[in-house]
């Protein structure tokens, strides 16, 4: 996994904990030079560790309804899963933002778990076509990234 996701999630994170109120917006992950077709984002847990992280998904080519498909697990620094609230949890600044609310669901003897987001961090997978100059000429390319719009 590329460190500088991290670093971009981690630099945007503490640039959030010193705003302390009003929306702010981390960039997740950099996908690169890629359209991202039929984006899914979606948080995921782990509630034996208290870990919460994002699922990231897309289409690379739409012509095709077999086209290879990106997966991607993103680490966010101050994102949990809180057992005692059944709820993700996003530190921001001194105080905890409420991102999805956690239930139990069972079914056949097969347990999972309904996640249920709040809307307080909302998920997105955005595509923009930049100019990528290679030193011969100039073009433009698609570059996708996924988003959180945390609500504080």
């Amino acid at each position: 996994m590329n460190t500088s996701r991290f670093l971009i999630g981690s630099a945007l994170l503490v640039a959030a904990s010193l705003a302390h109120s009003g929306a702010v917006t981390l960039t997740l992950a950099d996908h690169g030079h890629v359209r991202a077709y039929h984006p899914y984002t979606q948080f995921q847990i782990n509630p034996e560790l208290g870990r919460a992280w994002i699922s990231v998904s897309f289409q690379l080519d739409p012509a095709w309804d077999e086209s290879p498909m990106h997966f991607e697990r993103v680490a966010v620094e101050g994102l949990r899963f809180d057992t005692g609230q059944s709820a993700i949890v996003m530190a921001f600044g001194d105080r905890d933002i409420i991102c999805a609310n956690v239930s139990e669901r069972r079914f056949l003897g097969w347990t999972g778990h309904r996640i249920a987001p709040t809307g307080m961090c909302r998920l997105e997978t955005v595509t923009q076509r930049k100019p990528v100059d290679n030193g011969f000429f100039i073009s433009n390319r698609d570059v996708s990234r996924t988003l959180m719009h945390v609500e504080g």
